[in-house]
């Protein structure tokens, strides 16, 4: 019983490590403009996160993310999109991983991505900085 106790709370501590992001983050919904979510302030202070088009193509939700660099130096960083139906459950919940991405100085990406689901209504779009071990 022990044994389970423990594994139960280890399980829920990793999962509520992954739950957040300690970075930046967009929310968005189908029709509606994305909202952003600022986990860690200095990162909001060297990179901008806007969403730049959504739509549907073939039944399926895509989106567009431009990623700006606010300083002068490179940054590595990680990010993923996770999908979600209408009333908020995720689709597809372990179909996407963290993705490396280098922003040098000042540069600026779009990161495209499609849901593979029709039924994804809405998105969350998260950026971290990569932990070196």
């Amino acid at each position: 019983m022990m044994k389970v106790l423990l594994l139960s709370v280890l399980i829920c501590c990793g999962l509520t490590a992954c739950a957040r992001t300690n970075g930046i983050a967009l929310d968005g919904r189908e029709g509606a403009e994305a909202q952003l979510q600022v986990d860690n302030a200095n990162m909001a202070s060297r990179l901008k996160l806007t969403q730049v088009q959504q739509q549907r193509r073939d039944g399926r939700l895509q989106v567009a993310i431009r990623l700006k660099s606010q300083i002068a130096y490179d940054q590595s960083l990680q990010y993923r999109i996770d999908w979600f139906d209408e009333n908020g459950m995720p689709v597809e919940p372990d179909s996407t991983s963290w993705q490396p991405l280098l922003l040098h100085g000042g540069e600026q990406k779009v990161i495209q991505a499609s849901a593979l689901l029709p039924h994804a209504a809405a998105f969350h779009f998260s950026v971290c900085d990569v932990v070196q071990d």
